[in-house]
Parts: C-alpha cells; structure tokens; sequence
C-alpha cells in the first residue's frame, strides 16, 4: 500500500491533475461521518477525483487500499458509503477507457478488494434500505469480477424510461407487484371505525397490528400480536393508524410498500413478545 507520506503520489494523477492533495482527504476520511450528500467534503472531493463521471485514474487505484482499511475500522452501519466508492472504482477500472494499474499498485490494489467481499457480506447481516441493498449486492458482483452486471444493479430502477418515445416502464421484476395493493394483500387500515377494528381481531386471532403515525415520516411504527392487552390502551389514539394484517408476512409487505425495513425500522411489543 503507498504510504501516505510518499512523494509518489504527485505522480499520480486524478481527475482535475497530479494526486498531491489525496494523501489529505484520505486521512479526513479515518474519522468523517457517513454524509447525507456525496458532496460533502471529504467525500465530494474523493468522489469527484477519484471516480468522475465513471472514470478512474491512477491515484484511484493507488486510494483503495487506504479506503477499505478505513472500512475495516468502521462500524458495520456505516459502511455502504465506503464501499460504493471502493466498487465503483473497480467498476470504472473495468471499462475500455480506464489507466493501467502500475506496477508498483497492483499487488496492493487486489489484495485490498479480496477484503473488500468480507466487509460486504458482514453488511448483509443488517437490515438496508432499498438502493442501499443495491449498492452492496452491486458491489458485491463488481468485487467477484461481474462488473459489468455490478453496474446493471447499481443503476437499477423500478421504472425506465424510453430513450425514443419518453414513455415510462414498470422494469421486469418490478413489473409482477405493480397490482398488488394493500387491500389485495388482505390488510385492513383503520383510523375511526373502531367496530370495524374490533370485528377484525375477533377474526384474526393470529393476526398482527401495527400502530403507525397518520402523517408522514412514518419514523415510529409499533407492532403487536392480536391479544396483546396494550391494543386496548391504546386504539383510541388518534395520531395513529391501525394497520391489521392477518400473518407476519403481510406485516413485511405493508412495511416494504411504504419503504420500511422490519428489523430497522419497527419497534416490538414488549408485552406481547412479537
């Protein structure tokens, strides 16, 4: 790995010229915070120098390893902004366009993303929003030597639009959910019928009920099993919705339907043990 002391690096190049100012921004990254935009310092400046537009440049190469070290020292939870970069790069490495890795880099540069799977796959014991699910599993295939098909699910929406006519599809996949609705699913929201709420857990004896807020962000969701004595505390509130749903799996699809994650994002009756 080339230290970062190493008069080297204004050999290198990146986006805007010679790599002096690396060395600084990769030592800003050991403690920056995961950023909200990718234009925060120093992570804009990385992103910008190291992987413009999809392109890469020697001093990439010669950053990676420091980036996944510093990886390594982050919590779990913070992590997928690291690794984004790391599999971009790769990405960007693979394409026609891209410098040779120099000699003096490569031993260092391949070794440093054998690491990187194990750093993925520990992220995927934890629950991830959608497009950062896309970012590790893209991430993942890029590090195996699928870049190509790590970039497919980078770029990966639940709409495309045509190129010629502008009109908008549903991306296969995607497609098969689109009439799926929550009545559909058999889950019943209620806000101000309460005899309709009452009839519905003397017929599901096994179901679920989620307490969610009427108003978005839907920030705090709380879950219960039918039975639980807390629903008759609290079923008269009105800055809740009670969302019913007859099995736990219905529980996830509501959850994933309004962009929420069962284990991140739901928090469980103590009571009743869900």
């Amino acid at each position: 790995m080339l230290s970062l002391d190493s008069p080297k690096w204004s050999e290198l190049s990146h986006a805007y010229g010679k790599a002096s100012d690396i060395p600084s921004l990769l030592r800003q990254l050991r403690t920056a915070s995961p950023p909200e935009k990718y234009d925060i310092p120093p992570w804009g400046n990385l992103w910008s120098s190291l992987c413009h537009q999809g392109d890469v440049y020697t001093a990439s190469y010669a950053a990676v390893p420091h980036i996944v070290n510093i990886t390594s020292r982050r919590p779990i939870e913070e992590r997928v902004h690291h690794i984004s970069l790391i599999s971009s790069i790769e990405i960007g490495r693979c394409t026609d366009t891209a410098p040779l890795i120099p000699n003096i880099l490569e031993k260092a540069y391949f070794s440093a993303l054998e690491s990187v799977l194990e750093l993925v796959l520990e992220c995927l014991e934890l629950d991830w929003e959608e497009y950062e699910y896309k970012t590790l599993f893209g991430a993942l295939a890029a590090i195996r030597g699928k870049a190509a098909f790590g970039n497919a699910i980078f770029m990966m929406d639940n709409t495309v639009v045509c190129s010629e006519c502008d009109a908008t599809f549903v991306t296969p996949g995607y497609d098969i959910f689109q009439h799926h609705t929550i009545e559909s699913e058999g889950i019943k929201e209620f806000r101000e019928s309460d005899a309709g709420y009452e009839t519905w857990l003397r017929q599901n004896q096994r179901g679920f009920v989620l307490f969610a807020p009427v108003t978005p962000p839907l920030s705090y969701v709380i879950q219960h099993r039918v039975g639980c004595p807390q629903l008759n505390e609290i079923k008269n509130n009105q800055e809740y919705i009670k969302v019913c749903a007859p099995n736990f799996h219905k529980v996830i699809f509501w959850l994933y339907r309004y962009g929420l994650t069962p284990h991140r994002s739901v928090n469980k009756c103590d009571i009743c043990k869900v």
